[in-house]
């Protein structure tokens, strides 16, 4: 079965501010795999550098070093569209297992993404059937080792960001043979000896 799609709005109200760093969680319902962002920029503006990192859990103790995050987005010249038209961030691949957290860090140091305040930090603001979005920070300085970078006098923050997806398959069934003998012995043996020459004409058992 093909994987299903859905996205998950993390934002439906009007920006009311930027930061070239932002920072959130989420929470996969079921193993799902994260396959593009979408992102409001404070400009229309070409060539501008984005990566986005990614960690396991929650990014809480982890907001200014670089241990732990991987690079899973690295693109030297996006073209962004501006405050009203989002801006696709595709080729993420991120793979969350079933209830799980699962971290991002959107970086873009010559142009803002935008986010509106929220209630507070790591609180629940939407979910659908496969994910749940918290509310995260603004950065303003990549991976600083200085607290005072991440913005907590508007930590209050919901990330105008869509997030695209597939449905993880389940895992494959093994091809492995079984290493035990069947407990159940033919009800019905050809002979009581083995024969000594395959059959020409075997019979074919389908599954």
């Amino acid at each position: 079965m093909a994987p299903s799609w859905a996205p998950l709005i993390l934002s439906t109200t009007k920006f009311e501010h930027g930061s070239v760093g932002t920072m959130f969680y989420l929470k996969a319902l079921h193993k799902v795999t994260v396959t593009s962002f979408e992102i409001y920029s404070g400009a229309v503006s070409s060539n501008v550098p984005i990566q986005i990192y990614t960690r396991s859990g929650k990014y809480l103790g982890h907001q200014v070093s670089a241990i732990g995050w991987d690079l899973v987005y690295n693109d030297t010249a996006v073209s962004l569209l501006g405050p009203d038209v989002p801006t696709e961030l595709l080729d993420v691949d991120v793979t969350i297992p079933h209830n799980t957290y699962q971290s991002f860090f959107i970086w873009s140091p010559n142009e803002k993404v935008m986010y509106t305040p929220g209630t507070a930090e790591e609180a629940l603001y939407s979910s659908n059937a496969h994910l749940e979005y918290y509310e995260g920070v603004g950065i303003t300085n990549q991976f600083s080792e200085d607290m005072a970078d991440v913005i907590y006098y508007v930590s209050l923050l919901v990330h105008r960001y869509e997030v695209e997806y597939t449905e993880a398959p389940s895992s494959s069934p093994s091809h492995q043979p079984s290493d035990l003998p069947s407990s159940v012995p033919s009800s019905g043996p050809t002979s009581s000896e083995p024969t000594l020459v395959p059959s020409l004409s075997p019979t074919i058992v389908s599954h």
